[in-house]
């Protein structure tokens, strides 16, 4: 997901500040799980919509670090911007 991040930014010419979708993190240790937050916040990510495959623990750990910046998501959820 860092990658992808990166790769928007380096396309766009500027930051990316939403994460959205499935992180793909529900098979990740808490050390991933750990970079993996830091990562983005390192990038500039302020905000983030974890889905799918991104996994309980990995939500969990976004939503305590993001607080309320952390947006349930899931099929059908609008997000107003």
């Amino acid at each position: 997901m860092e990658q992808i991040v990166e790769r928007g930014r380096a396309l766009l010419g500027a930051p990316i500040t939403w994460a959205v979708g499935g992180f793909h993190l529900m098979y990740a240790d808490s050390v991933e799980i750990a970079r993996s937050v830091q990562a983005l916040q390192a990038l500039g990510v302020t905000d983030v919509l974890p889905t799918h495959c991104t996994g309980d623990a990995a939500t969990a750990a976004f939503e305590q670090a993001y607080g309320e910046h952390c947006v349930s998501g899931g099929v059908g959820r609008r997000l107003e911007l």
